[in-house]
């Protein structure tokens, strides 16, 4: 080692000496492009984007009226106007205050904020999710989310084109990601169910109340899209810190193989609670568009879930779910 301490002495007061010549070394400097930064996701993530809930009069109050997805095509559910909610969902025009009385006979609950095109027509969405104490076969089978078409509404009353037609709040247009940014996505849907056992409110071991599994496939076929997510992506675990007031708020059901592109938009990653009120795991959503086939709408829809659970000897294991398909792994598998 001693016999190279002269020589290693000259190397580096050489560089030392280099260093100090203006210019030497501009030859070898590597310019990075600067990575684009996202837009904030609290910019299209705002509280309280609330829903009209106005009832409207159906052309032929005891007809089965098609729920549709957000293409237009059926989704195989029904509204009538024999069987109006009897209590709907809470209205953005009083947030304090909300009007959740029952809709007259003959009419259905809508959530008049936007006119959306499809290659059906032109539709207005009803929110599902209220109390329909008279349908037969439940919930389950009638209180289901949808578009409904203009043309089923009665021609004597006016729908309003909320805002005139344009997407509001969280319907706000964005740029999309670029092939290569890290926000860059191009999915197919991919219906699937979210683990039951994950809440974005603590459950207070109660197995009801504000699962996750709401937003997922629950045997009805699509993914929701949605104006403002449950939580605003911040990692604490209390819920003052991470809590959307009046989020969730769905705008459209998006059928198996859309296609879904990604925002230049930050996620959100929001906490996700077991029934002992502690995290049991995290639920990333993204927001994007997709095309109706007439025009686009924006949202937010999940993207992945991670859920923890704790094996014999105590240690977390962490099962990843991805359910946003990504088109560069080809076909959506059966």
């Amino acid at each position: 080692m001693i016999a190279y301490m002269p020589a290693i002495r000259v190397l580096l007061i050489g560089l030392t000496t280099l260093t100090n010549v203006s210019g030497l070394f501009d030859c070898y400097a590597i310019e990075q492009a600067p990575v684009p930064s996202a837009a904030l996701a609290s910019k299209y993530n705002n509280a309280h984007q609330g829903r009209t809930g106005d009832c409207y009069l159906l052309k032929n109050p005891k007809a089965l009226i098609p729920l549709r997805y957000a293409d237009g095509t059926p989704r195989g559910y029904y509204v009538s106007g024999e069987y109006p909610v009897t209590k709907r969902q809470s209205t953005s025009r009083d947030v304090e205050n909300p009007d959740r009385s029952a809709c007259p006979p003959g009419t259905t609950e809508i959530d008049a904020r936007e006119i959306v095109d499809s290659p059906a027509g032109k539709m207005v969405f009803h929110p599902g999710g209220g109390s329909y104490a008279h349908y037969p076969g439940g919930v389950n089978q009638w209180g289901q989310y949808g578009h409904i078409l203009l043309s089923d509404f009665s021609k004597s009353q006016l729908l309003p084109v909320i805002h005139e037609g344009k997407p509001v709040g969280n319907g706000a247009e964005c740029a999309t990601a670029k092939p290569g940014h890290p926000n860059y996505g191009e999915y197919y849907i991919k219906p699937i169910s979210i683990d039951d056992e994950m809440w974005y409110k603590k459950p207070h071991a109660k197995m009801t109340g504000a699962r996750y599994l709401n937003y997922g496939d629950r045997g009805h076929g699509g993914m929701y899209l949605v104006w403002n997510w449950v939580q605003n992506g911040n990692p604490s675990l209390e819920e003052k810190d991470n809590h959307v007031p009046g989020g969730g708020y769905v705008r459209a059901v998006l059928k198996r193989s859309m296609i879904f592109y990604r925002c230049d938009v930050e996620p959100l990653k929001t906490v996700s609670y077991g029934l002992d009120d502690q995290q049991n795991g995290w639920v990333t959503v993204v927001y994007g568009k997709t095309y109706t086939g007439k025009q686009w709408i924006y949202g937010w829809t999940i993207h992945s879930y991670e859920k923890w659970n704790h094996n014999p000897k105590g240690q977390i294991q962490k099962k990843y779910v991805e359910v946003l398909w990504p088109i560069s792994k080809g076909p959506l598998p059966n």
